[in-house]
Formats: structure tokens, C-alpha cells, sequence
């Protein structure tokens, strides 16, 4: 790993957020699992604490990809993804981002829940594919009712 990015490096790189954005609004397996390692980590713990809610660490791309579309598949979500930042420390490659995330009852959004979150992803080029090797959401803020994310 050289310590420089291309600027296709760092639009490969930013891509990937997006795609997890777009694979969750579209309950989308195919799109979210194309932004992960196999072995990757996905640590939403740290944000879903803030709101009250206990959410396990997930564990390798099938895992990460289940428990998120398990998750929020029955909802109607709106994935906002901004402020991407990447960022080279001893040859180590780290994307931080902001995502909104609107959640509402599928069909009915007389309710929601909003959280803002900050995502530290460390990245990796896995046989030329730039990919999430771990990823951890800690919250900004929340709005509205948590019981919407809970599927109640």
C-alpha cells in the first residue's frame, strides 16, 4: 500500500458508503454485499446504544449483510451519506463519513426514527476492489420513535 491515493482510489473508496446506503434503502443483498471484505466486521453497537437499543456485533460479509437487511428490511429507509473523508496513517486506509438515516413503518410514514451517525470505516484493496474490512457507527443524534427501528 502506498501511502498516496488515486483520485479513482478515493472515488472507488467513498463508493463504498454509498453502496451500503443504496443496498439498505433497496433491501438490495447484492449491492450491500459488494461493499465488504468477507472477513469484515460491522460495529452498529456504539449507536444503537445511544438510542436503547442492543445490536450485536456482526461478523463476516454474510452476517454483516443478514443482520442488516434482517434488520431494516421491513422498513421504508432513507440513507443520506455525506462528508466522506478518507485519510492514509502508516498504510492503513480509513473513510469517516455522516449518514442520516430515515426509518419508517413500510407504507406508513405518519412515524419515524432519524439518527445521524458517524461511520469510522477502515478499508482495504481486496484483488482490486476497494472494500469495508470493519466498519463502526457511533451516534450523533436521534429523533422520533425508537419503537419504528424495533419494527413495533
Amino acid at each position: 500500500m502506498t501511502a498516496t491515493l488515486t483520485a479513482e482510489d478515493r472515488l472507488d473508496i467513498a463508493d463504498l458508503l454509498y453502496r451500503i446506503g443504496a443496498g439498505l434503502d433497496n433491501a438490495d443483498s447484492d449491492l450491500l454485499s459488494s461493499a465488504f471484505a468477507k472477513d469484515a466486521t460491522f460495529d452498529f453497537g456504539p449507536a444503537a446504544r445511544f438510542s436503547g437499543i442492543d445490536f450485536p456485533v456482526l461478523e463476516g460479509r454474510e452476517q454483516i449483510v443478514g443482520g442488516l437487511i434482517g434488520a431494516l428490511g421491513a422498513l421504508d429507509t432513507f440513507h443520506q451519506v455525506t462528508n466522506p473523508r478518507i485519510t492514509v496513517t502508516d498504510g492503513e486506509v480509513v473513510l469517516t463519513t455522516l449518514i442520516e438515516a430515515a426509518h419508517f413503518p413500510a407504507g406508513d410514514h405518519s412515524r419515524h426514527f432519524l439518527m445521524k451517525n458517524r461511520h469510522t470505516s477502515r478499508v482495504a484493496r481486496v484483488d482490486g476492489v476497494w472494500l469495508v474490512t470493519s466498519n463502526v457507527a457511533d451516534a450523533a443524534w436521534v429523533d422520533g420513535d425508537v419503537n419504528v427501528l424495533l419494527g413495533r
